[in-house]
């Protein structure tokens, strides 16, 4: 009998260990394969499988237990309404998220790449392999650089720092405030530095041979970026100029403002009298 015991308690825990395992291991794991199938995602890795569908199956239990209480104490309708408000704003901080982590540092690292990673890495006779993940990585790592660079002051406008602060909390950001002065320019920016020099490259590259347009398609974006930094720094050059005359004229005339003012001083203080005086004169008439 306590045989039989010990048997029934070894299966017991053989079978609520394979449930654990399967539980923490398998199901995750397969929930990420699926969702990530669904998605049409590139990435073939167990270890990013397993992350999203732990989160995955953490979000739906959280949100079960959380639709279980409501229910039970405000009602069916309430919380339908507010599952819906909420989806809705989670939709939106969704899209932003993704606009501004996902689609800026893709196209900023795909930038950076074809102005100076592919010209110095790659000759002209190879082509160059894009890698998604690759410039993801490397474009948030930019952003990150020039966002901290704005932020102490470095370079930048005024406006630009109040931006970069205001992003540090993006939760509490009004949405089309954030999609229409802060991506909205970034996007612009990065596609006229993507657009202009392919589009350049291809009309050009139509005449040329296969080798010529090559190098054309090349070095079309260093050369592009190029002459747009050169047009930044004369911009920032003669700002610099501005501030400076606006500074020496302003030292240079700032005695004849004081002496203005103290001849506006007096006249107001000369009037005054005047008017003390004709009051006085009233008085002794009177």
């Amino acid at each position: 009998y306590v045989r039989l015991r010990l048997l029934f308690l070894l299966l017991l825990y053989f079978l609520s260990s394979i449930c654990l395992c399967m539980f923490v291991m398998a199901l995750p794991l397969l929930a990420g394969r699926k969702i990530f199938h669904l998605a049409l995602l590139p990435l073939e890795h167990d270890l990013y499988h397993w992350s999203v569908g732990c989160a995955t199956i953490w979000g739906l239990a959280y949100f079960a237990s959380w639709s279980v209480r409501n229910t039970y104490n405000q009602g069916f309708r309430d919380v339908v309404s507010m599952c819906l408000e909420w989806m809705i704003k989670k939709i939106k901080l969704f899209f932003c998220a993704m606009l501004m982590f996902v689609v800026v540092p893709i196209i900023c690292g795909l930038l950076f790449d074809k102005v100076i990673m592919f010209p110095c890495r790659y000759d002209t006779d190879t082509s160059p392999i894009l890698s998604i993940q690759h410039n993801w990585a490397v474009g948030l790592a930019l952003c990150k650089i020039l966002s901290r660079l704005i932020a102490i002051g470095v370079f930048g406008e005024t406006e630009w720092i109040q931006k970069v602060e205001a992003l540090q909390d993006i939760r509490g950001l009004d949405r089309k405030w954030l999609v229409h002065e802060v991506a909205k320019p970034i996007l612009v920016q990065l596609g006229i530095r993507l657009c202009v020099p392919y589009v350049f490259a291809k009309f050009i590259g139509g005449y040329m041979d296969t080798s010529s347009a090559e190098k054309m398609m090349r070095f079309s974006f260093p050369a592009f970026s190029g002459v747009l930094l050169i047009k930044d720094c004369l911009c920032i050059l003669t700002d610099f100029l501005d501030k400076v005359h606006d500074t020496v004229r302003d030292q240079r005339y700032i005695v004849g403002k004081k002496l203005k003012n103290y001849k506006n001083k007096l006249r107001e203080a000369g009037n005054d009298v005047q008017r003390f005086l004709e009051v006085d004169l009233i008085g002794l008439e009177e």
